[in-house]
């Protein structure tokens, strides 16, 4: 949804299986304008499309046309993608693997720009376009200096594919790294120090300035605003980052933040002793998707890749401290107070829209609960598209208020 400032609002569509361009198309049919029909049937709706290597292959070689037609029969538009996953996302498990192909990877360079091609394509006019995508890798890939430098020379490579589809076509796409739990890039310090040391700096400046024939100025200043950040609420919450803060140190590092993914983290607080909480988080547990846990204990954050992980981890402890748990799980973005003492890190949103508002520093907004499939049947008493529409209802009015 187009709302005030040039900004907007959607979902993304991940939640939807479907690998292929035919299941991606039908995701549209089914969900989207249903969940268009009950959230701004006036108005145009923006969607935040997710498409697998396939399903950009298989809509490369046939042409945009159809996706075109359906975005222009039905008031709806694309002005963001998400590349983080490159194949499947549903059903079986990804776990680690939907880190891969990292950014060390020529496939993940290929990837990025095929989608940057078809967003070119199908964006509306005066309308920047975005793509979110793996934060380098996941941690334990990334241990040498050398590999994380190679990352970021793939990086330039696709921002000057960037560039040349902007002199194609006049269309503004930034690149968004998505900071994530157990990644290289997972804190506000991590992002800062990889862009400060492996992206701005004269050996990129002059790499873009040669295959580019622009000046080192107007190198410098078209990698700092084609490549960013997806600042996903989840992610940060679960790393107990200050929003307020977070933003203003990306503000002053000249990270450009490209889009926010609207999305809310389990939270927990107990005794350490208190083993029925074990019993509280097995329904989170899935063979599906990573869910990585941060723990504060005593001041002392710890981290554990995943759920399993941590609870286990739980069964050792003698001390009976007080201990807060945030787990890398979205759930709906208007629950706040679950069943106790289950709760939600929805405050990083309110926080987090409160400043972009005042600061109008960034354009796009998309809600991403993906889990849906895996929540808890209890926390799913309503139909998947009136809960994106409560979702994307509950994000207008923080943004509006």
């Amino acid at each position: 949804m187009e709302m005030a400032n040039n900004s907007h609002l959607g979902y993304c569509t991940n939640i939807h299986p479907g690998e292929t361009w035919c299941e991606t198309l039908a995701n549209i049919e089914n969900h989207v304008l249903v969940v268009k029909q009950k959230f701004c049937p006036q108005k145009p709706f923006g969607v935040g499309l997710r498409l697998s290597h396939r399903a950009c292959q298989e809509l490369i070689e046939q042409g945009v046309g159809e996706l075109q037609d359906i975005c222009a029969k039905n008031n709806i538009y694309v002005f963001t993608i998400n590349g983080f996953i490159y194949g499947h996302f549903h059903k079986k498990p990804v776990k680690k693997g939907v880190y891969l192909p990292d950014w060390s990877s020529k496939e993940r360079v290929l990837f990025s720009n095929a989608l940057a091609h078809i967003l070119s394509k199908v964006l509306p006019e005066n309308t920047t376009g975005t793509i979110s995508t793996v934060p380098v890798g996941f941690k334990d890939r990334f241990l040498s200096e050398s590999l994380v430098t190679e990352a970021a020379n793939r990086l330039i490579e696709h921002i000057i594919e960037l560039y040349h589809i902007k002199k194609q076509t006049g269309k503004k796409i930034v690149t968004c790294l998505e900071p994530e739990p157990g990644c290289y890039i997972e804190t506000v310090a991590e992002t800062i120090d990889f862009f400060r040391t492996f992206i701005f700096n004269e050996n990129n400046y002059k790499t873009f300035s040669e295959r580019t024939q622009q000046t080192r100025e107007q190198s410098e200043a078209f990698i700092k605003n084609h490549l960013g950040i997806c600042y996903d609420t989840c992610h940060m919450a679960i790393e107990y980052e200050d929003a307020k803060r977070a933003l203003l140190l990306l503000e002053e590092n000249e990270i450009v933040i490209g889009k926010v993914q609207i999305s809310s983290a389990i939270k927990i607080e107990f005794q350490a002793h208190d083993k029925s909480i074990m019993e509280c988080l097995r329904p989170f547990v899935d063979k599906i998707y990573l869910h990585q846990v941060v723990e504060n204990r005593n001041g002392k954050l710890t981290r554990f890749s995943d759920l399993p992980e941590a609870i286990e981890q739980l069964l050792q402890y003698k001390e009976n401290d007080f201990v807060e748990w945030r787990i890398h799980f979205h759930i709906p973005i208007f629950m706040d107070n679950m069943k106790l003492p289950i709760r939600s890190t929805q405050k990083h949103i309110t926080e987090t829209l409160s400043y972009l508002k005042k600061q109008s520093i960034c354009e796009h907004f998309e809600v991403e609960t993906y889990t849906w499939d895996v929540l808890p049947e209890e926390y799913r008493k309503i139909s998947l598209h009136d809960s994106i529409t409560r979702e994307l209802q509950w994000a207008l009015e923080q943004l509006r208020s």
